[in-house]
């Protein structure tokens, strides 16, 4: 038989083999760090990367004695230097991308949405706990970034290798963008990075070259929810959380299988 390599990124202190599927085998890091891999396709895949609160120096992962949830979720403990102990659950997995995922954020109003983006070309809007993505968006070009803004449940921005600034507004549009902007030569720099300022209309991008770019959102790209008239007075935080409420509605109304194939939108290189 041929040995499978497991390659981590640090020093492996320890590891263990699930008793009951024993293609999942829990590995403790030097650098505090726990991963579950799997070797159920012949070669090493690292699953569940998960970062722990303190080095990681003794044992982890199950032990005969360890047992999973009632419910059958897999679960399995740690014990750190510091001489705590970690109780792991491992929830599920997203298959999300082809290539390489480069980042994901959370939504800033609700913690079950966040984004991810990858070097497919695409941007996904995911829920927490559901399989498929509720929105999918090809953005022509490898995508370094992608960021909630802190002033809005609806708009997020990314940023591309071709040098392309691409801002959405769910609420607006659910199929395009509705800003996208080149702001550096696509054959001289990438873009890697994209904030947005918690306090004024600007955000600020990197490239690969060091660079970094300020720029100002113009103010359709920041419109704030508006109350209701003749209703109670609301805070702008509850407006927001109940816009993408309402979005959410929406989205999960669609018969099953068109959240993934009926929103898929290319958004064209300019």
């Amino acid at each position: 038989m041929v040995p499978v390599a497991v390659t981590t990124e640090s020093g492996a202190m320890c590891c263990d083999i699930h008793p009951k599927y024993p293609y999942l085998i829990a590995v403790g890091l030097y650098d505090g760090n726990v991963i579950v891999t799997t070797t159920g396709w012949h070669k090493s895949r690292s699953i569940c990367p998960m970062a722990s609160m303190a080095n990681t120096r003794n044992r982890c992962g199950n032990s005969s004695g360890d047992r999973d949830m009632q419910d059958g979720e897999i679960n399995f403990f740690t014990v750190s230097g510091d001489g705590r102990v970690f109780n792991w659950v491992y929830l599920m997995t997203y298959y999300a991308h082809y290539l390489s995922v480069h980042r994901m954020d959370y939504n800033k109003f609700n913690s079950n949405i966040f984004a991810s983006c990858s070097g497919d070309w695409r941007v996904k809007i995911w829920e927490d706990m559901r399989p498929e993505p509720l929105f999918i968006f090809d953005l022509g070009a490898s995508v370094g970034d992608v960021k909630w803004a802190p002033y809005s449940s609806t708009v997020f921005a990314a940023v591309t290798t071709e040098g392309k600034v691409f801002v959405f507004d769910l609420s607006v549009n659910k199929y395009k963008a509705i800003c996208v902007q080149a702001v550096v030569s696509k054959r001289k720099n990438k873009l890697s990075r994209i904030a947005f300022n918690h306090k004024l209309p600007f955000i600020i991008v990197g490239d690969d070259k060091g660079t970094t770019i300020t720029l100002k959102l113009s103010p359709n790209l920041r419109i704030k929810t508006k109350a209701p008239k003749k209703t109670v007075p609301v805070d702008p935080h509850s407006l927001e959380v109940q816009k993408l409420d309402r979005l959410l509605s929406l989205v999960r109304e669609l018969p099953e299988g068109e959240l993934v194939k009926e929103t898929v939108s290319t958004v064209a290189s300019n």
